[in-house]
């Protein structure tokens, strides 16, 4: 990104929280993995972009990734086409081929993570587990969403 990054507000910081002690990778979840609370703990906050540049509240238009899904860093001693076959593409290894699989990162992953946060805040769930119903309702929404995008 070209220019300055805005500062991180506490809302900000409320959201980093809450992606990534309870919600997880996202990709992951939608997915049906089970990673556990460990993995959970290594999520990391991916910015989302459009057309290479961050959108307006950058901050706000995050989602949680863990590290193979955002840096391509494979875990449990497995092999990158391993994690592949097993997880699906990593978006380090091309936005085109993890927007296939997973649904555009603006208009499919953001909506999913940010459903994910409104149902935490309604609702809140101990760390080292999230409901099947907040799972399941999760899942269909990626899904709903990945329908419309499709021509």
């Amino acid at each position: 990104m070209v220019g300055k990054t805005a500062p991180i507000k506490r809302l900000d910081e409320v959201r980093f929280h809450v992606i990534q002690e309870y919600c997880g990778c996202l990709a992951c979840l939608l997915q049906g993995h089970e990673l556990g609370h460990e993995a959970i703990a290594l999520t990391t906050i991916e910015h989302v972009t459009e057309h290479g540049r961050r959108l307006p509240d950058e901050h706000q238009a995050t989602i949680g990734l863990c590290p193979y899904h955002h840096f391509g860093t494979p875990w449990r001693m497995l092999r990158r086409d391993d994690m592949l076959r097993i997880l699906g593409p990593s978006l380090a290894h091309g936005r085109k081929p993890f927007e296939a699989h997973f649904g555009d990162e603006v208009k499919v992953l953001l909506p999913v993570q940010d459903e994910l946060i409104l149902l935490f805040a309604g609702d809140p769930w101990p760390a080292y587990t999230m409901p099947r119903a907040v799972r399941k309702t999760a899942v269909e929404l990626w899904t709903r969403l990945r329908r419309s995008e499709c021509p």
